[in-house]
């Protein structure tokens, strides 16, 4: 056994993170794996249940193959006695990204893809009516 090894010293290796339950403040719309975040823009708090992690990332990975290197950092809570959290604030703009959640600790590292973010185009501006001088007549082609 080389020194310094668990076994050698009588300490048990340190566990890999688990990642539970992962959930959002305010409780998103969610349908068949994908939440909405609604309303246009807002601000919305991810929170996870992990053990044995000395820091949690949460991130946006855009949909579709080969990925992951264009994912985007949430944040990184370094500090679980309060919970682990992020708060995202997002924009009027589409989004169709996977949430990712890594949990590093002494014992390695634990992913985990909980749920799909969406976020609808912008609807942009209405025009609800149009008034005419002189009026004119509407005809259905």
């Amino acid at each position: 056994m080389p020194a310094g090894s668990p076994a050698a010293t009588g300490r048990p290796a340190p566990l890999t993170p688990v990642i539970g339950r992962v959930w959002t403040t305010p409780r998103l719309p969610c349908d068949a794996g994908w939440c909405t975040l609604s309303p246009p823009v807002g601000t919305v708090t991810f929170h996870a249940a992990v053990s044995g992690a000395t820091s949690v990332e949460f991130l946006l990975v855009p949909t579709g193959t080969q990925t992951a290197d264009y994912a985007t950092s949430i944040g990184v809570d370094l500090n679980g006695r309060d919970g682990w959290t992020a708060r995202y604030t997002y924009a009027d703009e589409p989004l169709l990204s996977h949430l990712t959640v890594v949990a590093r600790g002494p014992g390695g590292r634990a992913d985990k893809l909980p749920f799909n973010l969406y976020h609808p185009d912008p609807l942009g501006p209405t025009v609800p009516s149009v008034c005419t001088e002189p009026e004119l007549s509407c005809l259905d082609a």
